[in-house]
């Protein structure tokens, strides 16, 4: 194998992975098989569950998952009035790669999905609480990355494709 075509091989290798990585949904997308519906069915009942803390005060609660550029994203048991702000603040905060003006709150209600835009920069700008929802059980709230880590992300990959090409290359020479 000539140099020339090594060098194509790797190219289209570094494509392959660069649009597996960035394509929603990556290349192997799969529609959910007949047993992840049925878990996903017994999810969506477990998740309007509420949950009583006895203590001082007493006060309801429930499971909120949070995505994303967050300093810990994960699952959250909060209480009954909490914001999307007040979660973001249990999960560390944003980090700098977050893209404020995006977040997307992901609700189920009554069987029916639907997607809430959240912009958390015109919060921070203006002090305009009006906007900022109120989480339910079971929401899902996505913080997305700017396109500046995106492209910092790229290019990461790019440079270990580059070097893995280079130890290749060199190693068979």
């Amino acid at each position: 194998m000539s140099y020339l075509s090594r060098s194509l091989a790797f190219n289209v290798l570094a494509l392959l992975v660069l649009v597996s990585t960035l394509w929603p949904g990556g290349l192997l997308a799969q529609e959910p098989l007949e047993g992840q519906q049925k878990l996903a069915e017994t999810q969506e009942s477990r998740r309007s569950q509420y949950y009583l803390r006895l203590g001082t005060e007493d006060a309801l609660q429930f499971y909120v998952h949070v995505w994303g550029q967050v300093g810990k994203p994960g699952l959250y048991l909060v209480s009954d009035g909490t914001d999307v702000i007040g979660l973001l603040s249990l999960a560390g905060g944003p980090t700098e790669d977050a893209k404020l003006q995006k977040i997307t709150l992901v609700r189920t209600v009554a069987g029916r999905k639907g997607t809430i835009a959240v912009d958390l920069k015109h919060y921070t700008d203006s002090g305009d609480y009006s906007n900022i929802p109120i989480l339910e059980p079971g929401d899902t709230v996505v913080v997305p990355s700017t396109f500046w880590h995106k492209v910092l992300r790229f290019g990461s990959i790019l440079s270990v494709t580059a070097l893995i090409a280079n130890v290749i290359v060199y190693a068979t020479r």
